[in-house]
């Protein structure tokens, strides 16, 4: 990173005096101008014979699961050479599969230049894979070459949704922001618009693309300190499954990408499993002899990562290390924080009053690096459930005697930021998404059906809003009439919620009564959408 940050001080300190808008808008023009003329791929030819497979194919597969055959990075030794292409003349791709990225030649002074190389892509979703793999960045050859650009593994894997409507594309991404912030100034943020624009706007039927973080366009364009486009859908805050989601089951742990396909990460059993991104899952894997009971029974938390580049060697999941003394490991959480994937792992270790104690520990996904959140005893209390915040922090239920306490914790810090005392039975455990974290009470099964509340928690002081009421009618939760366990967000006000011998429902509590829906998932699963 050091080097790219290098060569852009560079470029930004070179420019010339002037508005780069303009420039980023004549190269928006050159643009449109060979998109309508129709004219080839720049450079393609001699480069071609050297173009490498550097994003996947997300397919499912006839009447069994989908086979995963999505690659990484290109690799390193067989990078073609980037043309020599000096503008954003683009135009739509001349073959299935084929595509070019767009980066920035280290010697631009108008911020607004790119330079195309080749890249072969899923053909059945080339606007998608063009996109994810533009968010790899250059390749360690085509940066030898000269050409520079914000994005690297950094930013991997942080496309949440792309739409094209009415010649528009609608890209919405997981907020990179604070990976690289010097994007915002007014020279970065024309050199990545430009990389952005003319890699989306290769494609036929794509005249202009307008750009979200987690929804909200206006989120990335303050980010950039520009005016949100013409033409731009209101702030959606949270797409939660729109964007994707993970299934653990007795049949394996499965991603969907909304309407793009399944990728398969493993076909042992899990109870419960989280997807940071499309490129990280760490689950809870299922002991076959656990019927419920002791907390000991449980199988080890894995992780799996985006497979290496060759589709023929795909990734296998790996079980995730320990601290030293450790009985047992159990999968709380897992999502970004501070632009990392990290998983919310319980360890408890002893078995006697004297002895016995829980860790919460993060680790990061990518690194395994652990970090202790708080050690404490807990022979008679532990954390039934809990909640990473995108700074670190973690908000959970802890059982204690006959109550429960809700607690925030900081890493490293022995004492809470604040408990709150929510006294006996009325905890049944945490919904997050979309930045709000919500306490589900616990459900009361009446003959009519099961009453239900939901109340968001303030994060700064652990206090509760008025809870939102609810009942499922009886029937509804499937599973013959099971109480639902609800467990996320799903989108903004519909939950996900798991149903013992059943399958997964949502339930939308916006209006003044819920609404019920099954999902097409195996029973016992249990859901849970892409962070």
């Amino acid at each position: 990173m050091s080097r790219l940050s290098d060569a852009f001080d560079r470029l930004i300190a070179s420019r010339p005096a002037g508005d780069p808008d303009d420039a980023l808008a004549v190269a928006r023009h050159r643009a449109a101008t060979a998109r309508t003329r129709q004219r080839a791929l720049v450079g393609l030819g001699a480069a071609a014979a050297a173009v490498v497979l550097v994003v996947a194919v997300v397919i499912a597969a006839g009447d069994g699961p989908p086979d995963d055959v999505r690659t990484g990075p290109a690799d390193s030794t067989t990078t073609s050479e980037p043309t020599t292409s000096t503008t954003t003349e683009v135009a739509p791709p001349t073959e299935p599969g084929e595509a070019q990225l767009f980066f920035s030649p280290a010697d631009d002074g108008t911020c607004a230049q790119v330079t195309g190389v080749p890249r072969r892509v899923d053909a059945d979703q080339p606007l998608a894979a063009t996109i994810d793999a533009l968010l790899d960045g250059p390749t360690p050859e085509e940066g030898d070459a000269g050409l520079t650009s914000w994005f690297s593994e950094t930013t991997a894997n942080r496309l949440r949704h792309v739409e094209v409507a009415d010649s528009t594309a609608h890209v919405d991404f997981d907020d990179f922001s604070s990976i690289i912030p010097n994007a915002s100034t007014s020279c970065g943020s024309t050199n990545l618009l430009a990389q952005l624009d003319a890699t989306v706007t290769q494609f036929d039927g794509v005249d202009q693309a307008i750009y979200s973080f987690d929804g909200s366009p206006e989120a990335f364009y303050a980010w950039l300190q520009r005016d949100v486009p013409d033409g731009a859908r209101p702030d959606l805050a949270y797409e939660g499954a729109d964007a994707g989601y993970v299934t653990a089951s007795g049949a394996g742990v499965v991603i969907t990408f909304g309407t793009r396909g399944q990728r398969v990460v493993t076909d042992e059993p899990a109870e419960l499993a989280y997807a940071v991104g499309t490129g990280f899952v760490a689950y809870q894997r299922l002991d076959p002899n656990s019927y419920g009971g002791p907390a000991g029974d449980v199988g080890p938390v894995m992780a799996w990562a985006l497979p290496p580049a060759d589709p023929s060697s795909p990734a296998d999941p790996f079980e995730l290390p320990m601290g030293d003394g450790a009985d047992v490991a159990t999968l709380l959480d897992a999502t970004w924080v501070a632009a990392r994937p990290v998983a919310l792992v319980s360890e408890r270790s002893g078995s006697t009053p004297d002895d016995t104690t829980e860790a919460l520990v993060e680790i990061d996904l990518f690194t395994l690096d652990r970090t202790v959140v708080v050690e404490r005893a807990a022979w008679e209390s532990s954390h039934r459930d809990a909640r990473l915040l995108p700074n670190g922090d973690v908000v959970g239920l802890i059982d204690t005697e006959a109550r429960t306490d809700l607690v925030r914790w900081t890493p490293g810090v022995d004492e809470p930021v604040w408990t709150n005392d929510l006294g006996v039975d009325l905890a049944d455990g945490l919904a997050g998404g979309g930045g709000r974290l919500s306490l589900v009470e616990r459900p009361v099964w009446q003959e009519e059906g099961t009453a239900m509340a939901v109340a968001d928690i303030d994060l700064a002081t652990g206090s509760l809003a008025s809870p939102r009421q609810f009942t499922v009618g009886a029937g509804e939760g499937g599973g013959g009439g099971s109480v639902p366990r609800c467990h996320d967000w799903w989108t903004y006000d519909v939950l996900v919620c798991s149903v013992a011998a059943g399958a997964p429902i949502t339930i939308d509590v916006a209006g003044p009564s819920a609404t019920v829906e099954p999902l097409d998932l195996p029973t016992d699963a249990k859901a849970t959408p892409i962070r």
